[in-house]
């Protein structure tokens, strides 16, 4: 059996918007720190993706000093860890979650670039959001991430999968948290 070492650890702090990847991360109840702690939601307060808005592509965030800013071209605004007082009902897939608006601001600034009305929201750390009960071992909560707190993926998981593609596929593709080497495919499963 061969040695598993950790290639990668990635951060997704706006739901949907590209990668951070970092050299160490601590691992909270929820996920890596800062992971999915934030979206943006739509003027019917459900999550955005870039599969319905691909321009949210042309946001790119960085993390310098302890600090996310947020890029567009030339211009950059900071993600704050604080937020206003507007609490927002909003939808991630089936699931209600109790968020609020970061700020006016950058939610107007992000909406002018992508063409579309959307708020910048936050999920503070202490709102419950349990992992399905079927796939719960310890009432397991995860943060605003699609299911589980973390994605774990081996790179030759990566690798036996575009083995049988046509067209091989980026391990960014599945938004990993920790990208490993060493083991098995799927043994991550």
């Amino acid at each position: 059996m061969s040695k598993r070492i950790v290639t990668e650890i990635w951060i997704y702090p706006i739901k949907s918007l590209g990668g951070v990847r970092l050299q160490s991360s601590p691992v909270l109840p929820k996920g890596l720190a800062y992971d999915r702690r934030w979206m943006l939601v739509d003027n019917g307060n459900v999550f955005m993706t870039q599969r319905d808005y691909p321009q949210m592509a042309l946001l790119k965030l960085s993390l310098d000093l302890g600090n996310f800013t947020i890029r567009y071209n030339d211009e950059k605004m900071d993600l704050t860890f604080e937020h206003c007082n507007d609490r927002i009902a909003a939808t991630v897939w089936n699931d209600i979650v109790e968020v609020f608006e970061v700020s006016r601001s950058l939610s107007q600034w992000i909406s002018q670039i992508l063409g579309v009305n959307c708020r910048l929201v936050s999920f503070p750390e202490n709102n419950p959001r349990p992992v399905e009960a079927e796939f719960s071992i310890n009432h397991d909560h995860v943060s605003l991430a699609d299911a589980y707190p973390l994605l774990i993926i081996g790179e030759n998981s990566l690798e036996d999968l575009n083995r049988r593609m046509k067209e091989p596929l980026p391990m960014n593709r599945f938004r990993p948290n920790i990208v490993f080497s060493g083991g098995e495919p799927y043994e991550e499963d």
